[in-house]
């Protein structure tokens, strides 16, 4: 495991250099531009009555003494703050260099998405091999520095600690935060500017501007008054006008159905002035049909952002619901989030309970996994594309079920999850999901591997701790297991053993690192041999064993494997190998 050997790498390199070694480099370039086009937000075709919103935004980004110059965009849910931002970047967009948006509603979401940021820009020193805090700090490095024109948008802020350890300091850039929450416009000389409901003038606008100006005729009093019941909310509206354009019906037949279906609604649900326009979006989903509504129930257990619908897809017989809800709803962030919120509280606790059940497993289906030795780096974009993912489902689990409950497939997915996360540095926010996977993991001899993995995940946290005797000892215990259940010859178990290596080199007990790592490299030779893996993992065992001959002052062994490792590295992984030439990746080897 290659999080194991974090407090290592710079010892290897320092001693691969001093024998001659060649460390793969590539030359500094420019940073790649990226427009707004990338932003991951589709913009409403409907936007109406934030006209005079969006000229406030951006005469004050422009006019700001402080730089960066930040807009602090706040309001209800469904008031359109993060449509207001969206069309910002489409409007603007083409007045920056970089135009940078970060789902900012927890920490590793916003450190993830900076790093695939700073890869994507091309920054020197990025890399998909890097930690993601390592990438995220670059690009923070470089909005600083660059004279280049740059907009951020940290949307959906719940809590200002999430933001510290990424917010640009300096540069000449602009930023926009949205915010549930107003005091946040307070945070570094941030200007606020808080979004009102919309008038009813407006609020009519935009009604018939969704449903057919062509339906005026058809106006009424009661309309009227749903329209004033609605507050001038827009996301109410919206749902409301595309229930009764996509089925297309005329108002006094949609003012009977609602008038039924509405009023159950009241009577069930515990609804508050803060969310006024809850009634119109549980309507909405009440009155979908069946298919619609399986898909909707779905997405409520995944991260409101990006859902990948490769895994819905892979539920239903064709496309087409869910291009119609990612149409109807545009399913982002706090339109998402509200309805999630609404469609839970519609289900029963047997649906919510069989519905989690279908989402975690298509998501422990898809989520990549180490196995017949491959370079599990080429998996780590898929790996974080579905992190979010997974920490929604732990969140879930917690809502559903008493800590007794055992499922061995949440555990299956969080043990492949936390893998990642140990393996990319993401030591504090694997932590809470290792704990529920030891947890949930049944006892079973049929779990006994998924367990190794839980287990191999907690060294490592406790390594990076330097809480080395408990992270030995679990160790050990993984590697009984593994000799137990895998074959001899499994790269698994070799790379256990180079990992079990490195513990106990940072123990002092070299005679039994020297022992591991020999036999890791055996085992990766011979499946290197037989074709099971390309060699990369044989590559760092002969590291590790040059380190250890190194540690142990035998420096012409140290001097020969770290040089067959550097050798063999450059030709699988580095720049000389085909996968380099068919990633395109750049960034150190």
């Amino acid at each position: 495991m290659v999080a194991l050997r974090i407090k290592s790498w710079a010892d290897r390199f320092k001693i691969a250099m001093s024998f001659g070694g060649q460390r793969t480099t590539i030359p500094a370039s420019d940073p790649v531009a990226l427009p707004s086009e990338r932003i991951p937000v589709s913009v409403n075709r409907f936007f109406h009555g934030r006209e005079s919103d969006l000229d406030y935004l951006h005469d004050q980004l422009h006019s700001g003494l402080e730089r960066p110059t930040t807009v602090c965009i706040s309001g209800l849910p469904g008031m359109g703050k993060t449509q207001l931002a969206a069309r910002y970047c489409k409007y603007f967009g083409s007045e920056y260099f970089a135009c940078i948006w970060v789902s900012s509603d927890n920490h590793t979401k916003i450190g993830n998405t900076l790093s695939e940021c700073a890869i994507n820009l091309k920054l020197e020193g990025s890399s998909i091999k890097e930690e993601p805090r390592k990438n995220a700090q670059l690009l923070v490095s470089w909005l600083q520095t660059t004279t280049k024109p740059w907009l951020v948008v940290f949307d959906n802020v719940d809590n200002l600690k999430h933001l510290k350890d990424f917010w640009p300091s300096g540069g000449g850039g602009h930023i926009i935060m949205t915010s549930r929450t107003p005091y946040l416009a307070e945070f570094r000389g941030s200007i606020p500017l808080e979004l009102s409901p919309l008038s009813l003038d407006e609020s009519k606008e935009l009604f018939y501007k969704i449903v057919g100006e062509d339906k005026k005729s058809q106006h009424s009093q009661e309309i009227d008054n749903l329209l004033a019941e609605w507050r001038g909310v827009p996301l109410a509206l919206f749902h409301i006008g595309s229930f009764i354009r996509r089925g297309r019906m005329s108002l006094p037949r949609f003012l009977r159905i609602y008038r039924n279906s509405a009023a159950n609604i009241y009577q069930a649900e515990n609804t508050t002035d803060e969310y006024p326009h809850s009634i119109a979006t549980a309507f909405s989903i009440g009155e979908l049909e069946t298919n619609a509504k399986d898909l909707l129930r779905l997405l409520c257990y995944f991260d409101p952002d990006r859902i990948p619908d490769d895994l819905l897809l892979s539920s239903f017989e064709d496309g087409k619901t869910l291009f119609q809800m990612e149409t109807e709803y545009d399913l982002h962030i706090a339109i998402e989030a509200l309805l999630q919120n609404v469609a839970i509280l519609e289900m029963s606790k047997e649906n919510q309970i069989a519905t989690f059940h279908q989402a975690l497993s298509l998501l422990n289906q898809s989520f990549p996994r180490e196995g017949g030795g491959k370079s599990m780096w080429e998996q780590w974009p898929k790996c974080n594309e579905y992190l979010p993912h997974v920490i929604v489902m732990n969140r879930r689990w917690q809502d559903l079920f008493d800590e007794s409950h055992k499922d061995a497939e949440l555990a299956s997915l969080l043990s492949a999850c936390t893998w990642y996360m140990v393996e990319r540095g993401m030591f504090n926010e694997a932590a809470p999901l290792i704990r529920t996977a030891q947890a949930v993991c049944p006892t079973s001899e049929e779990t006994q591997l998924t367990l190794a993995t839980v287990l191999f995940n907690l060294a490592g946290v406790h390594f990076e701790c330097n809480r080395i005797e408990e992270s030995l000892d679990l160790c050990k215990t993984v590697l009984e297991i593994r000799h137990r259940m895998l074959d001899p010859l499994d790269p698994l178990l070799g790379n256990t053993l180079y990992s079990i290596g490195i513990v106990y080199m940072e123990s002092g007990l070299l005679s039994e690192s020297l022992k591991s790592n020999k036999q890791a490299v055996a085992i990766h030779e011979a499946c290197q041999t037989s074709g099971k893996h390309d060699g990369s993992p044989t590559a760092l065992a002969y590291l590790d064993l040059g380190l250890c001959y190194w540690k142990m002052g035998e420096l012409d062994l140290a001097s020969t494997f770290i040089e067959k490792g550097l050798e063999l590295f450059d030709k699988t992984s580095g720049k000389s190998s085909q996968k380099y030439g068919h990633s395109g990746k750049r960034g150190s080897e």
